[in-house]
């Protein structure tokens, strides 16, 4: 059993969803990431709520499409909160630090993705790499950090 959370960075709270780890994980997990991009919403898996409060509080959906629904609709509303109060070089320098920290969750994702596929029994690197959409080189980084 694990949580995939989602989480806006720019508020308070997230939304989390109880399943399985396995294919559908991460299936679910791609779905995610695409629909919210690189729009400041974090989209991470663990195991127990409790052991990450500063997520917290976390508004567990039961329903996976509901699920899925809410976190597209954070993307919008990641989006508005991080425009508002934009002023000058200060805020844009902000912002590109904050749009490289959006993507490196997106690769740290991957890796996740990449690990979860490994772990449940898929060894084909070229195939690790198509569906985590990592380089080759990226997915022997992922599993060498894994198995140290």
């Amino acid at each position: 059993m694990c949580y995939v959370v989602a989480k806006n960075r720019y508020a308070h709270g997230c939304y989390t969803y109880e399943t399985q780890r396995g294919q559908h994980l991460v299936e679910l997990k791609r779905t995610l990431n695409d629909a919210v991009g690189l729009k400041g919403v974090e989209i991470m898996t663990i195991s127990r709520p409790e052991a990450y409060i500063e997520y917290a509080p976390y508004q567990i959906i039961e329903d996976e499409q509901e699920y899925i629904r809410l976190v597209k609709a954070m993307r919008d509303a990641s989006a508005a909160q991080r425009n508002t109060g934009r002023k000058g070089k200060k805020c844009e320098a902000m912002d590109r630090i904050s749009a490289r920290r959006d993507e490196e969750a997106v690769i740290e994702d991957r890796y996740e993705t990449a690990k979860l596929l490994w772990d449940n029994g898929e060894h084909d690197y070229e195939k690790i790499s198509k569906i985590a959409r990592l380089t080759l080189e990226q997915v022997r980084e992922a599993l060498s950090v894994q198995s140290v």
